[in-house]
């Protein structure tokens, strides 16, 4: 049986050198997903030796409903932080209280088609942060980052078992994770 593989347009920043962003499909996104919520046993100790709060990642990717509790120092915390337990001193700010309850989505009350909608186009940053793709978002990020439109390179790549292992192992150690394991060939 073949090894089944998601389809990937990265758009690279030739002068520097990194990718800029991807544009992917329902089935990647459902992929990147599928993967970071299957792994929970496996992330939360890497995760947590990271420095990284594990209540956060635990918050995006839990497959049941529960309730975690956010700082309510609303204007001043940047809301890093959650944690499972009401009352609890923030660690961001060390002057709100964990109050603000915020409840999880279970993974069995999302659609069975997936995670996302499957009409829409998205845009993976390089820190696999997503958000539906535009061209005025596309524009933004040619702005924010001085690139010019002459400089970017469309590059299609696929993505299979190894490359999510590697995508996997690169989210917990790097904040540029398509320009590690598709550009720079980080294993």
């Amino acid at each position: 049986m073949a090894e089944s593989t998601v389809s990937l347009n990265l758009f690279t920043d030739t002068q520097g050198k990194r990718v800029l962003y991807a544009e992917a499909g329902k089935d990647f996104i459902d992929f990147l997903v599928n993967i970071l919520s299957q792994s929970d046993t496996v992330l939360k100790p890497a995760v947590h030796r990271s420095g990284f709060d594990v209540a956060l990642l635990a918050l995006y990717y839990t497959p049941t409903a529960k309730t975690f509790y956010m700082c309510s120092n609303s204007p001043y915390c940047a809301r890093l932080h959650v944690s499972e337990y009401s009352g609890a001193v923030c660690p961001k700010c060390k002057y709100g209280t964990m109050t603000v309850a915020v409840t999880t989505v279970s993974s069995s009350t999302r659609s069975s088609d997936g995670f996302v909608k499957g009409a829409v186009t998205y845009m993976v940053m390089d820190d696999l942060s997503v958000m539906p793709l535009s061209t005025k978002s596309s524009i933004s990020l040619l702005k924010k980052y001085n690139v010019d439109v002459s400089d970017v390179e469309e590059k299609v790549v696929s993505v299979g078992k190894d490359e999510a292992v590697k995508v996997l192992s690169a989210a917990l150690q790097s904040k540029s994770v398509l320009t590690d394991v598709f550009l720079n060939g980080v294993d």
